[in-house]
């Protein structure tokens, strides 16, 4: 019965040589490329049509123009890698924002960050206003220059200046913005939380000395040493609170220097992304997707709390890539053409109408790259509500009402906003079903 049980139990496969031998195996496994090649296009999804844009200074739509008289002196823009909210919220290390903050002098506001929370899809977020793609993950390990319009180009064609210091995926993205004193430094070796910081910081001496000539109009500084004490040492590591009192004296000691200028500025500090407890990122989890935004601008010192500011305690939440749409506005600058930011600065104590004027413009912007339908309609209505606030002059005309009509279509707009979003985290689902179905059916076939 053994003999006849074994003589009668199925013959093994095919051995490999012999399976490669089969006249169908070359189609299989070039069914099975295509297929991994479809499904890799559907998850990482990279847009081909992002790089377009206005020409530089073309006024896209009609409206109030955006004077280059209303942009300040010296904007500074200085990102602390995997600044995290509750490491300003809920940690007393950082006693000078803080203060400025509850003074009224500075503003902070909740960013909320898209997947993937690492670094340069961050920067291009920041930099265009658009939701880059898991595709950016793979390329966050080899940069090359951004295709994506941008603030700082748009800055550059305008004939002003741009200086950067830090983390050099800037300078990889933007090869020719930033001019030839600016200095990256390498981003990978996570062990160094000390010398990385310091490459940045020794030059901010010579460049708040210069002569008014010889001022960049615009100073990014990227600071990597709280992200690699996260890497090295955890999230929690007593380090930790060391990087944050270092950085809060770096922003004190910014801005005493802005102020003893004498010139316009602004000035906004703001996290890339955050991180676990474990000090990783990459995720979605909150610790990882909201971080501070904190302002402070010229003729806000000593300020008291006025309605529409923000604290620390009860902060209002924008979307990370408003920052490239405020910026933007306040550079007058175009907000780059794949921007789906809005521009947040009537939360900050901004003139009321540049603060209309910015909304104004991004709400037009938005409404026209939804469907027609009833949430368009109501943009509309809002750009309408909006330009009547302003005279022939682009001046406010009503004091009383322009905050209701300003926060009321805000909100309407930022439904639409979360609309396009969502929309451009999408995955091509018909391609990924696809490429699953010839996968699975191809290697049944080979088993």
């Amino acid at each position: 019965l053994l003999v006849q049980k074994n003589q009668s139990s199925p013959s093994p496969s095919l051995p490999f040589p012999l399976m490669l031998s089969c006249p169908l195996t070359p189609l299989l496994l070039l069914t099975l490329v295509i297929s991994t090649a479809l499904y890799g296009y559907g998850f990482l999804l990279a847009d081909l049509s992002k790089g377009s844009k206005n020409e530089g200074g073309k006024e896209p739509h009609p409206g109030c123009p955006l004077p280059l008289s209303s942009a300040p002196h010296r904007t500074v823009l200085m990102v602390i890698d995997a600044w995290k909210w509750a490491f300003l919220a809920e940690n007393e290390e950082m006693e000078y924002m803080r203060k400025s903050i509850d003074a009224g002098s500075a503003t902070v506001l909740r960013a909320h960050v898209q997947t993937p929370t690492v670094t340069m899809p961050r920067i291009k977020a920041l930099t265009s206003g658009s939701v880059p793609s898991f595709a950016s993950v793979l390329l966050n390990f080899h940069s090359t220059a951004a295709r994506e319009d941008s603030w700082p180009r748009r800055v550059k064609e305008s004939g002003r200046s741009l200086v950067f210091y830090g983390d050099d995926t800037w300078l990889s993205l933007f090869p020719d913005v930033f001019d030839q004193r600016s200095e990256g430094v390498v981003s990978f070796y996570v062990t160094d939380y000390t010398q990385v910081d310091d490459n940045v910081t020794r030059h901010l001496t010579s460049e708040f000395s210069r002569s008014k000539d010889e001022t960049a109009s615009v100073l990014v500084l990227h600071y990597l040493g709280l992200d690699h004490v996260g890497h090295s040492l955890g999230g929690e590591s007593t380090k930790i609170g060391e990087k944050l009192r270092e950085m809060d004296e770096i922003v004190r000691r910014i801005r005493e220097m802005l102020i003893q200028s004498d010139d316009s500025f602004l000035f906004t500090i703001l996290g890339d992304h955050g991180m676990t407890k474990a000090g990783n990122h990459g995720g979605s989890s909150p610790d990882e997707t909201l971080v501070p935004v904190v302002v402070y601008r010229s003729g806000g010192e000593g300020e008291r709390r006025e309605e529409g500011r923000t604290n620390i305690t009860v902060p209002s939440s924008i979307q990370q890539l408003d920052v490239a749409s405020f910026l933007s506005h306040r550079l007058a600058v175009e907000v780059p053409e794949e921007g789906i930011g809005m521009d947040f600065s009537h939360q900050i104590g901004f003139d009321a109408s540049q603060s209309i004027i910015g909304l104004a413009r991004d709400v037009r912007r938005l409404s026209e790259k939804i469907p027609s339908g009833e949430r368009k309609d109501l943009l509309i209505s809002c750009v309408h509500d909006l330009s009547s606030l302003l005279g022939a002059n682009c001046r406010l005309k009503d004091e009383k009402k322009w905050r209701e009509t300003v926060e009321r279509c805000y909100e309407e707009t930022r439904r639409a906003q979360s609309d396009l979003i969502s929309s451009a985290s999408q995955f091509d689902n018909r391609s990924m079903l696809i490429a699953t179905v010839f996968t699975i059916m191809t290697v049944i076939y080979l088993l």
